[in-house]
């Protein structure tokens, strides 16, 4: 069972009140749980955990029985079906979009360890884009992996936006911390995942102007 899964609050419900028109008029069928203003449930507020609210998602629309479930950030509108990420997600058991960054790039310190990875290993991984991502959690080795990035959200996901004066590490290399988007991109690369490419699907666009578009099709 195929759902799209959406947390917006403050400035960006309207956004996410747009995505929902829009992804019905690109002819998603499926369902699309949002979260607008409130928490999923069980939760922590993002200045305790930045990010909880992602894993918590993709975890509460499990417990009502979704399967096939993508995240979708309030600012990414499709531009034609979605069935091509659905798809892929249904073929490989998620979808995870390469970024063009190093992993190391964006990974504090603090994160090294609970993240499995030293901080050379680090910078050998590649970075995901998490404004939108996918899993089948009807598969035993995805919901393994999703578990493990739902799991070090306590210990992987704090951390400064920002490397400044070292406070994210002493690597002059980091230039900061991405939470979850850390944690998911290591874990993703040790179960030997595909991160999906850019490519010319043009199918989701980023943004009121719509001038940044995310390529993302099966490759």
């Amino acid at each position: 069972m195929r759902c799209i899964i959406n947390y917006s609050s403050g400035r960006y419900v309207p956004s996410a009140i747009r995505q929902a028109g829009k992804i019905r008029e690109v002819g998603y069928q499926g369902e699309y749980i949002q979260y607008l203003n409130t928490l999923p449930p069980n939760c922590y507020p993002h200045h305790e955990i930045p990010y909880h609210f992602k894993p918590m998602a993709f975890l509460d629309a499990y417990n009502q029985g979704y399967r096939q479930i993508l995240w979708m950030d309030a600012p990414v509108y499709p531009a034609k079906s979605l069935d091509p990420l659905f798809e892929t997600i249904e073929r490989d058991g998620y979808l995870i979009l390469l970024n063009g960054w190093s992993n190391g790039e964006w990974t504090s310190d603090r994160a090294l360890l609970p993240l499995g990875m030293s901080r050379e290993a680090s910078f050998s991984q590649p970075h995901a884009m998490a404004c939108v991502m996918g899993f089948d959690l009807s598969r035993t080795d995805v919901l393994m992996v999703f578990n493990k990035w739902m799991l070090s959200a306590m210990d992987a996901y704090p951390g400064p936006w920002k490397n400044e004066n070292g406070n994210c590490s002493s690597d002059n290399r980091v230039l900061g911390h991405r939470h979850d988007q850390t944690a998911i991109s290591a874990f993703a690369y040790q179960a030997g995942w595909h991160f999906t490419p850019v490519s010319d699907g043009k199918i989701l666009t980023y943004g009121n102007e719509e001038g940044y578009l995310l390529y993302s099709k099966p490759v």
